[in-house]
C-alpha cells in the first residue's frame, strides 16, 4: 500500500521524543557530581522509609479500591438492586476528582481542627487519636475513593461481556448460582481485576499532589524536594530512575498475568440479573453502594461548593483570570498537538508496520504509565543537555516547549487508543480500492478517513484537554516562571494548609471534569486500558 507518511522516520522521531529524555536521565543518574555526594548520602538514608511508605500506600490503596470497585461491579451487574442505572453512572463520576483535590477536601473535614473532630469535641468526644487522617491508612482510603472507578470500569465491562453460554452450561451440570459465581464468573474477571489493580498501583505510585497535602513522604515528594529544595538534578534523576524501574516492573507484571474473558454474543450484560436479592440483602448492598457513592462523590462535591461560597469574596481576585487563562492555553495547545499525534500514529499502524515499527510504536506509548514528575525531570535534563550542547539559554518560550513535550510524552497513549477503534471500523479494503483508482494518500485521508473520525475527534480532544488541565507535577516542575495554573494554585494553598481557600480552584477543575466525565463516560473504558 502506498504510504501516506514515512513510517520509519515518523516513528523514530516519536520514539526519540519519548526515549531521548529517559536515556539522558539514565546518563545523568550515573554521572553524580562531587557537590551532590552529601545530598545523595542523605537521600540514601531515607530510601528505606520511602520504599516502605510507598509499598504500604500502594498495597492498601489497591486493597480498598478492589473491595469498592469489584464489589460495586458485581452488585450492579449481577443483582436486581434498585437504582442500578443511576448507581452505574454515579460510580464513574469520582474520576472527575483529581487525587490532590479529594485529599485536601478530606483533610479539611477530618483533621484536628476540621468540622468532624470539632463537632465531636463540642459534644464531649475526642477521637482524633483513634481516627488520624494523616496516616498511610487515611491516605489510602482517600485515594481509594478516587481510584476505585478504574476497577469498577474494567470489572463491570468484563462482566457484561462474559458469555451467558458458560452460565447455562454450569446450570445444566447442577451448579448453584453461588457456585457459578465462584467457579465461572470470578475466574473470568481475573484479567480485568489485575488490569485495574495495575492502573491503581501506577496512579498511587505516581501521585504527588495528594501525598504532599498529607505530608506523606514517597518517592514523588522526594524527587520534588531534591529538585526544588536541594537544587540537585543528579539526585532527582537517580530517584526518578528508581521510580521509573518500579513503574516498568508493574507494567510488565500486568501484561504477563493478563487473562481474557470468554466472550459470546449472548452475554450477561444482555440478560436479566443473575441474583434476585432478598429484602435484607437489598438493604445491605444498597447501603454499601450508596455509601461508596456518598463518600467518593456527594460529600466532596457538596464540601467544595460550600467552601467556595464561604471564601468567594476573600479569595477571588483578578489573578484567577490569569490562572484560568494559563490552564486553558496549556490544555488547548497540548490537546491539539496530542490529537494530531494520535491520528498520525494510527495512520501509520493502518498502513502496516514491521518489527522495527512495532518496537518504535511501543516505545512511543509508554509515557502514560510513567509518573509525571519523572517525565518532568527527564524532559528538563534532556532539553538542558541539548541547549548546553548548542550554547543556547533557556527562555519562557523554550520552557513552554519543554512543558508541551512533557505533556506529549505523558498523554500520547490516551490519544492513540481513543482513535484506534474508529479507524479500525473502516475496512482496509477501502484503502486498497481508493489507491488502485489513483487517489493519493492525502486525498484518501481527507475523503475517507477524516469523515469517519471527525465525530470522535471532539470527544478525544475534550478528554485530552481535561487530562492536561488536571495535571499537576509536570506543570509544577516545567512551567515558566509566572505562568501558574489552577492546579498550581491548589498546590500552593494546600501546602500552607489553606483547604477552604483552595476550594475555588478545586471547584473550577472538578465542575469541568464532572461534565466531561458524564458525557464521555464510555470513553473512560479506553482510558482504563491505556
Amino acid at each position: 500500500m502506498k504510504s501516506i507518511i514515512n513510517n520509519r522516520l515518523v516513528l523514530s522521531l516519536y520514539a526519540l521524543i519519548v526515549l531521548g529524555p529517559f536515556c539522558v536521565l539514565v546518563f545523568k543518574s550515573f554521572n553524580l557530581k562531587p557537590e551532590d555526594l552529601d545530598t545523595w548520602e542523605f537521600t540514601v538514608k531515607q530510601l528505606g522509609s520511602l520504599s516502605l511508605n510507598s509499598i504500604l500506600l500502594v498495597l492498601t490503596t489497591v486493597f480498598f479500591s478492589t473491595l469498592m470497585g469489584v464489589g460495586m461491579a458485581l452488585t450492579l451487574v449481577l443483582t436486581d438492586i434498585k437504582a442500578r442505572k443511576i448507581l452505574m453512572v454515579l460510580s464513574i463520576l469520582p474520576l472527575a476528582f483529581p487525587l490532590y483535590v479529594l485529599s485536601f477536601i478530606y483533610l479539611g473535614i477530618f483533621e484536628y481542627s476540621g468540622f468532624f473532630h470539632s463537632f465531636l469535641r463540642s459534644n464531649g468526644f475526642d477521637l482524633h487519636v483513634y481516627l488520624p487522617i494523616k496516616s498511610f491508612l487515611g491516605v489510602s482510603l482517600v485515594f481509594s475513593l478516587g481510584l476505585f472507578p478504574y476497577l469498577f470500569l474494567t470489572s463491570s465491562n468484563t462482566l457484561c461481556k462474559i458469555g451467558y453460554d458458560q452460565v447455562k452450561a454450569a446450570m445444566s451440570l447442577g451448579k448453584s448460582r453461588r457456585q457459578i459465581l465462584s467457579l465461572v464468573i470470578l475466574p473470568s474477571l481475573k484479567g480485568a481485576i489485575l488490569s485495574g489493580m495495575a492502573i491503581v498501583s501506577l496512579d498511587t505510585l505516581s501521585d504527588f499532589g495528594g501525598v504532599s497535602a498529607f505530608n506523606y513522604d514517597t518517592f514523588t515528594t522526594s524527587i520534588y524536594n531534591a529538585w526544588s529544595g536541594l537544587f540537585s538534578f543528579s539526585v532527582a534523576s537517580r530517584l526518578s530512575l528508581f521510580l521509573l524501574v518500579i513503574a516498568i516492573i508493574i507494567i510488565c507484571w500486568e501484561r504477563k498475568v493478563e487473562v481474557r474473558a470468554f466472550v459470546s454474543k449472548n452475554c450477561l450484560g444482555q440478560m436479566p440479573p443473575l441474583f434476585k436479592l432478598s429484602r435484607v440483602n437489598q438493604i445491605l448492598l444498597s447501603m454499601f453502594c450508596w455509601s461508596v457513592v456518598c463518600f467518593s462523590l456527594i460529600i466532596p462535591l457538596c464540601t467544595l461548593i460550600i467552601w467556595s461560597m464561604e471564601t468567594l469574596t476573600l479569595e477571588w481576585g483578578n489573578h484567577y483570570g490569569s490562572l484560568i487563562k494559563n490552564s486553558f492555553i496549556f490544555s488547548l495547545v497540548a490537546g491539539i498537538i496530542l490529537l494530531a499525534g494520535g491520528i498520525i500514529l494510527n495512520l501509520i499502524q493502518r498502513q502496516g508496520v514491521g518489527n522495527f515499527q512495532k518496537i518504535m510504536l511501543s516505545f512511543s506509548l509508554i509515557g502514560y504509565a510513567i509518573p509525571g514528575n519523572v517525565i518532568a525531570v527527564a524532559v528538563f535534563i534532556f532539553i538542558a543537555f541539548i541547549f548546553n550542547f548548542l550554547g543556547l539559554e533557556m527562555s519562557v518560550g523554550l520552557s513552554l516547549c519543554s512543558l508541551i513535550v512533557g505533556y506529549f510524552i505523558r498523554f500520547l497513549s490516551v490519544s492513540y487508543r481513543n482513535f484506534k477503534g474508529p479507524l479500525e471500523l473502516i475496512p482496509i479494503e477501502l484503502d486498497k480500492v481508493s489507491l488502485s483508482l489513483g487517489q493519493s494518500g492525502f486525498r484518501m485521508w481527507t475523503k475517507l478517513h477524516l469523515p469517519m473520525i471527525l465525530p470522535t475527534s471532539w470527544g478525544v480532544f475534550i478528554l485530552l484537554f481535561l487530562e492536561v488541565f488536571k495535571e499537576m507535577p509536570l506543570t509544577l516542575m516545567l512551567r515558566p516562571t509566572g505562568h501558574d495554573t489552577l492546579a498550581i494554585k491548589i498546590y500552593e494553598l494546600t501546602s500552607e494548609g489553606e483547604w477552604e481557600r483552595a476550594a475555588i480552584a478545586g471547584s473550577c477543575l472538578v465542575l469541568l471534569a464532572l461534565g466531561v466525565t458524564f458525557f464521555s463516560r464510555k470513553k473512560f473504558e479506553v482510558l482504563s486500558d491505556a
